[in-house]
């Protein structure tokens, strides 16, 4: 097995018994119109098992409280409670990250308000605690004259009720997801009452409409109205930046909105601006024969290198999601936001790649040398019994590994 994937591979596993898992719990907001032109926010809330801590008795339980929290300025316009107990049958799943318990919640509000949410997590059993919050913005609601377009909402299959219809569940707009060979999402959209003609045009990255659908209907009621639309996957292209426009007319009047999305299964979920940057970054975990294919691979091959590459470091095959691929990408990220001086990119300096490759260090020493010259910088890792001395010689923040690490 390449060396390298070893020492990422238990650096990911050891990670997780230091990470603050209670932050893990992931949320969103998606707007949708209402009567009276108000706006319903729907807030879904979800928590992994990884978040909580389970105790064992004849199963596995863990207990949490929750709370999702909108406010207007200071002052409280809603707050829902939850307290949950989760059962497990087998420690892997209290260890699990697809396993997720689901919290939804909405509220209607003016959308000229300033709307704040916040969501929170507390571990019954161990006491820790999480909270997150969220300023609601309105921008992507596109209006003009008495027109307007709110942003699509996509959808996966998760059995229940969402608040868009049976077994609907809202996605991320980044981490859109095919049902049966398709893209479902909902166009919501408001004008006069009477007859309106909606155009969905999918664009490719040159702007280019390359499938497209009109539909001709009428507003009843309430000056708003959706429609549920599908587009065949094979149509939609791939590891490319891809675009929704929604062209709305209402008698005379005419307005338009592009929003760009992302696939799941793109490179971009993993907030990577682009495939060839990626690439160069994942230097630290080729093998020599991979290394060597990367050297002379031809641009159609590049996006089926990257998946191949990361096929074969999927921890966890039984899940859609690669979490290795994922782990990894954040490490980048860090390391850009955390080493970067100047020009130098933080993910090509020394720490950079130590902390991509080990993760966060579980304790650090920074001192000066005895002459003083020189600052010195120590990260040690206990579960792998190694530590790693960083020297920043001319006091300008670039420290270099002291000896040097050959990945």
């Amino acid at each position: 097995m390449n060396k390298k994937f070893i020492i990422l591979f238990f650096s990911f596993l050891f990670s997780q018994n230091f990470r603050e898992n209670i932050e893990l719990f992931t949320y969103e907001n998606f707007l949708k119109p209402n009567k009276d032109e108000k706006v319903e926010i729907v807030s879904i809330m979800q928590i992994p098992n990884l978040s909580l801590q389970f105790l064992k008795n004849e199963t596995f339980k863990a207990n949490f409280q929750a709370s999702i929290v909108f406010l207007d300025d200071d002052v409280i316009l809603n707050q829902n409670n939850f307290e949950k107990q989760i059962v497990a049958e087998r420690f892997n799943d209290t260890v699990s990250r697809k396993i997720v318990t689901i919290l939804k919640t909405s509220n209607i509000v003016d959308n000229n308000k300033k709307i704040s949410s916040t969501f929170y997590l507390k571990d019954l059993d161990t006491k820790n605690d999480s909270e997150k919050k969220e300023k609601i913005s309105f921008d992507s609601i596109h209006k003009s004259q008495f027109l307007t377009i709110y942003q699509p909402i996509f959808f996966k299959n998760i059995e229940g009720e969402w608040g868009f219809g049976k077994d609907l569940f809202p996605t991320n707009i980044e981490r859109v997801e095919a049902i049966d060979n398709k893209l479902i999402f909902k166009q919501y959209f408001g004008g006069f009452l009477g007859d309106y003609s909606i155009k969905i045009e999918l664009m490719d990255k040159s702007k280019q409409v390359i499938w497209s659908n009109e539909i001709n209907d009428k507003i009843l009621s309430d000056n708003f109205d959706f429609k549920l639309i599908s587009i065949p996957y094979e149509k939609v292209p791939k590891g490319q930046d891809i675009g929704i426009k929604i062209n709305l007319s209402h008698n005379n009047l005419t307005t338009s909105k592009l929003y760009n999305f992302g696939l799941l299964d793109s490179y971009k979920f993993f907030g990577i601006p682009n495939l060839d940057q990626a690439l160069e970054q994942m230097v630290y975990i080729y093998s020599a024969e991979e290394r060597k294919e990367y050297r002379n691979i031809k641009d159609n091959e590049k996006e089926s290198f990257f998946k191949k590459i990361w096929a074969k470091r999927d921890p966890d095959r039984t899940t859609k999601e690669n979490e290795l691929l994922e782990e990894y990408f954040k490490r980048v990220s860090f390391a850009d936001s955390q080493f970067s001086r100047g020009s130098s990119l933080g993910w090509r300096s020394d720490m950079g790649m130590i902390y991509i490759l080990f993760g966060k260090p579980d304790e650090i020493s920074r001192n000066s040398n005895i002459q003083g010259t020189y600052n010195v910088e120590t990260w040690y890792y206990n579960n792998i019994n190694k530590n790693f001395v960083f020297i920043d010689r001319n006091g300008f923040g670039n420290y270099q590994l002291d000896p040097p690490f050959f990945y």
